[in-house]
């Protein structure tokens, strides 16, 4: 990495190089020429990107947290201009899967419905994370009737989460949903941006609302909350 006192690097690259170490990317900088390059890695996920003191604030668009979205370019911390290539972009958007692991249903005696169910974008993005447990009839419903939404009236809708401070704004872009993964927590924000295909979530979620039920069914699992969700299933 080049080596430069804090002082000197002044009040954007600071700030930017922290919070990029913060999240858990190794940062190397780079001057091929007269130009300096930033490229963090994480993974399998190199973000190469301006130094934050050469990006045009008219190129940058501004967000929370690290930019690990599907747009080409990204702004991080108001501070670097990240490029992601496109065809990771393509290759992401392919792979959004709705996990829902059927083993860990569980009714409780009000007769609520958990298990396992969360967001896998593919390249180990995972929201709210790998693992999450909520009440997975009630939301799957959720989500199912917002998408319905999306279709008809062309507008913005929410997929919320009970069990935490967690939602993803849907956002319709023509044949197109531009997910923005929220934690609504002090100190967080935008968790991350991802595109994928309205044909994608509508197959994805009646998947998940054909899964949960059948699940239910072969446990011998009955509720309000899951006639909902059946009520939203193709006849």
């Amino acid at each position: 990495m080049t080596e430069q006192r804090i002082g000197a690097a002044g009040n954007t690259e600071v700030p930017a190089y922290l919070t990029l170490i913060k999240l858990g990317y190794e940062v190397d900088r780079r001057i091929p020429g007269n130009d300096e390059l930033w490229i963090a890695k994480q993974g399998q996920l190199h973000l190469v990107g301006d130094s934050p003191c050469n990006c045009s604030a008219s190129r940058c668009c501004i967000a929370s947290g690290v930019p690990i979205g599907m747009r080409p370019t990204m702004r991080l911390k108001r501070s670097l201009l990240v490029s992601v290539p496109d065809c990771m972009s393509e290759r992401r958007s392919s792979l959004m899967k709705i996990v829902f692991e059927s083993d860990t249903l569980h009714q409780s005696q009000m007769g609520s419905i958990t298990a396992v169910v969360y967001f896998d974008f593919g390249n180990g993005l995972k929201f709210p994370a790998e693992g999450w447990n909520d009440f997975v009839a009630v939301i799957a419903s959720w989500w199912t009737r917002a998408f319905e939404k999306i279709v008809t009236q062309h507008d913005t809708e929410k997929f919320f989460f009970m069990d935490g401070p967690y939602w993803i704004s849907a956002v319709p872009q023509g044949k197109d949903l531009r997910l923005i993964c929220v934690e609504d927590r002090r100190g967080r924000g935008l968790s991350c941006e991802v595109v994928t295909g309205m044909d994608d979530m509508r197959r994805e979620l009646a998947a998940l609302a054909r899964r949960v039920s059948e699940a239910c069914l072969k446990a011998g699992i009955d509720s309000p909350d899951l006639n909902a969700l059946r009520s939203t299933l193709p006849r």
